[in-house]
């Protein structure tokens, strides 16, 4: 009878801890969806979930371990045609809520938008408030990011053309500190979220736009309890590489090799006293050989006083070899080669793309990266005044 009754308590126990156990369910209102329309749940390319719509209305279940970043999407057949909705979606165990009207819910956006409701996520509040505090500016850095391009690879290099430019990289430039600015503080006010992790890790994909004072500061502000997320490794990588590139730091030597074959260093090159710009390009990158009009430009305006120095991602010297003779350049061409270490151009300054540039000052310490276009006709003229006005 006893063991009757240890028992009894002991499945009554269990089926309590079972419905307590934390979970996840999402509800998503979308008045006005056809039925039939299956969403997805995925994370990191895995689904987690799905559900289909039924009178505008679905519900997704699951356990995730802990906060995570989702995209909820759909792809579905419209008047013959495929269209989908996508949004990012912060999930973690608790009752979540979504309401948007289907029309209004974006086919070409990971944020909902305004009229995309979402209640019951505390690391989405957060995200929300991103979003709010940069979304629109992003929006607006990304237009004039591509009107400069525009303008760059149109190819006419006339003293308006390269006023318009500058015009357009100090708005670019402005923007960009506002974001920065609202960044830092998102960070401070919200130093457990993951999704303060998310935008820590965003940032460190521009490098050179903060001081190492800054940086380490926003490294240090965040709270322990995220170095149990595992993001954390990739993302405390990334903060090391930045501070080579920091804005102030002087440059990391590397090795390289000459059009000759004979090995050298950057630090060859290096002429101290003046601006440098260091470009990483390669011949089978054509946004790279795109740049090249407007660096020969440049190089043919301020010759000697602003030294640019080229060097190539090309595995294949012959391939390299090719492309200085077809675009002719006229300045220093070099290639990356390893060091003694086995490191190279790309390890020591985390290159995740070309192509890359970085901006010295006279004694070695970086000024700016990824600088092209009218953001570096702005620098050269504030460097350089009327010294350069032929640009």
């Amino acid at each position: 009878m006893k063991h009757t009754i240890l028992w009894s308590c002991l499945w009554v126990l269990l089926g309590i801890a079972c419905k307590q156990a934390p979970r996840y369910e999402i509800t998503a209102e979308f008045p006005g969806a056809p039925d039939g329309v299956t969403f997805y749940l995925a994370c990191d390319a895995n689904t987690l979930d799905s559900a289909t719509v039924s009178g505008g209305r679905m519900t997704l279940k699951g356990v995730v371990e802990a906060p995570v970043e989702c995209l909820l999407s759909t792809c579905y057949e419209n008047n013959g045609r495929l269209t989908g909705k996508m949004m990012m979606l912060w999930v973690e165990n608790s009752r979540i809520r979504i309401t948007c009207p289907w029309d209004s819910l974006p086919d070409n956006s990971f944020y909902g938008g305004p009229q995309t409701i979402v209640s019951g996520s505390a690391s989405h509040d957060v995200y929300g408030a991103y979003q709010t505090a940069t979304g629109e500016l992003r929006r607006q850095v990304s237009e004039l990011a591509s009107s400069m391009l525009r303008l760059e690879h149109a190819g006419v290099f006339t003293p308006e053309n390269t006023r318009l430019g500058i015009e357009k990289a100090k708005k670019y430039n402005a923007l960009n500190r506002e974001i920065t600015r609202r960044e830092k503080e998102l960070m401070a006010r919200y130093p457990a979220s993951p999704v303060t992790l998310r935008v820590f890790a965003d940032m460190l994909q521009t490098p050179s736009r903060l001081t190492l004072e800054e940086v380490d500061a926003l490294f240090h502000g965040l709270d322990t309890t995220l170095q149990r997320r595992p993001e954390w490794a990739a993302m405390q990588k990334a903060y090391e590489i930045y501070r080579r590139t920091a804005c102030g730091e002087l440059y990391t030597d590397f090795a390289l090799t000459d059009e000759k074959g004979a090995a050298r260093h950057f630090s060859d090159y290096f002429q101290p006293g003046k601006y440098h710009l260091l470009v990483c390009w390669a011949s089978w990158c054509h946004p790279c050989r795109m740049e090249i009009p407007h660096l020969k430009h440049i190089h043919a305006v301020c010759g000697d006083r602003f030294p640019i120095i080229a060097v190539s991602a090309d595995k294949d010297p012959a391939a390299w070899q090719k492309a200085v003779r077809e675009e002719q350049p006229g300045y220093v061409q070099l290639r990356m080669a390893k060091d003694d270490r086995g490191e190279t151009l790309a390890s020591y300054y985390g290159l995740k793309g070309i192509p890359y540039t970085l901006v010295l000052d006279g004694k070695g310490r970086v000024v700016a990266s990824g600088v092209f276009g009218g953001v570096l006709d702005a620098l050269l003229a504030d460097w350089y005044g009327d010294a350069v006005k032929e640009l």
